[in-house]
């Protein structure tokens, strides 16, 4: 046991900062959202910046950008945590959310470059194609290793349900939203990016509990050969 504890260490020290990184991430994602859908256009609606100044585009862009680097940060502590246990749809799973995720990253600075564009220019239809497809693989990442999460019982309760629940939750409620009122496709973005909060503290209560059972069985491992030393010593005697 003593000799794959180091690895076990880092990997959870890995899982707890990975967590803290998705958290963030999703904070910024989140208030963004909610404040892009409440924010009053001070240009065109059919500018691609909407409804910032094109400079001040850019820069969100960038932000948008960081906090989906955060997430992906998350999304691989998801995969280091062995949630999904074994299963090899699970891996696949997992690896289908982090290309998509690191996609999402691109796509935000690509949208920056071209923050003049209006929507209907070829620029903005390819790079919104690209986001688009981007969160269908991440979510078709997240459904097959939400699945494998499930069956590995590994995590209890309703972190147990919560990747599942993020990748279903685009074809459930964001694609139909954003199919019937794409105007309002803000705030159920502004949900989905939050539940990836919800996965940075599910994945760092999981990482803390595992890392209180090793110290618990380092205590364990020092209370037992103290008493097997002194055991000998005596018997020594």
């Amino acid at each position: 046991m003593s000799t794959q504890q180091p690895t076990t260490v880092d990997t959870l020290r890995f899982v707890r900062t990975a967590a803290l990184c998705c958290i963030v991430g999703a904070v910024i994602a989140t208030i963004g959202t909610v404040v892009t859908a409440l924010l009053p256009s001070s240009v065109p609606l059919t500018a691609a910046s909407a409804p910032y100044t094109p400079t001040l585009y850019r820069l969100t862009q960038v932000i948008w950008a960081i906090s989906c680097a955060l997430i992906l940060v998350g999304i691989v502590g998801l995969a280091r945590s062995q949630a999904a246990g074994s299963s090899g749809l699970g891996r696949i799973g997992l690896w289908l959310a982090i290309l998509g995720q690191g996609a999402l990253v691109l796509g935000n600075l690509g949208f920056a470059l071209f923050a003049t564009a209006t929507v209907t220019d070829a620029p903005y239809v390819f790079l919104a194609t690209w986001m688009g497809i981007a969160s269908l693989v991440t979510a078709i990442g997240f459904v097959l290793a939400g699945s494998a999460v499930l069956r590995a019982r590994r995590w209890q309760g309703w972190q147990r349900w919560l990747p599942l629940f993020i990748g279903l939750y685009v074809f459930v409620v964001f694609l139909p939203i954003l199919t019937l009122a794409p105007d309002f496709f803000n705030w159920p973005l502004a949900v989905w990016s939050a539940s990836f909060g919800l996965l940075g503290v599910a994945l760092y209560q999981r990482a803390a509990a595992s890392a209180n059972g090793i110290a618990a069985d380092n205590s364990l491992d020092r209370r037992m050969t103290v008493k097997v030393e002194g055991t000998r010593s005596t018997s020594g005697l």
